[in-house]
Order: structure tokens, then C-alpha cells, then sequence
């Protein structure tokens, strides 16, 4: 009798070859009150897209959860560029 190797998840497998990543973090600057509507709207935006991931029937398990984290790298980089920026220097 032939043993069968046991195949690993997809998703182990892409967080092996560093697609991925077991959390994704998002900084919201809110120092100031225009940052409130601002990160708002950038966040129900997000919110939306990444639902319309979640239910997407032409997408495997383990691709729509790249394509969910790749969306929180775009929304850390939108929430990045909001205006006022920090007055802070950096370095």
C-alpha cells in the first residue's frame, strides 16, 4: 500500500514563502479633527472592498486572504498620506 503525502494548507504555505503574514496592522493618525472623517471614510471604504473579497466565488480561501491583507497595506499606506501631516521631524 502507497503512503500519501500529506499536503499542506495553502495558506501555511504562502505565510512559509513570506506572502503573507499572521497579522496586518494599520496606524491611524487622529491628532487632529479633520483626521476623524478622513480615517472614516477611509475605513468604510476598506470595509467594503475587503466584504466584496470575502464573498467572491472566483477566488480560492487562500487567495482571498492575500488579496485581504494586500488591502490593509493599501489602506495603511492611504491612511499614511491624510492631511494635516504630523509636524513632527522624523529621525
Amino acid at each position: 500500500m502507497k503512503r500519501m503525502k500529506r499536503q499542506k494548507n495553502p495558506v501555511v504555505l504562502k505565510m512559509q514563502m513570506g506572502l503573507m503574514k499572521f497579522k496586518r496592522r494599520v496606524d491611524f493618525p487622529m491628532w487632529h479633527h479633520e483626521h476623524i472623517s478622513k480615517v472614516a471614510s477611509i475605513m468604510r471604504e476598506y470595509a467594503d472592498r475587503i466584504e466584496a473579497v470575502h464573498g467572491s466565488n472566483s477566488m480560492r480561501n487562500s487567495d482571498k486572504t492575500l488579496y485581504a491583507q494586500q488591502l490593509i497595506q493599501q489602506m495603511n499606506a492611504d491612511v499614511g498620506r491624510i492631511t494635516p501631516t504630523d509636524p513632527r521631524e522624523r529621525g
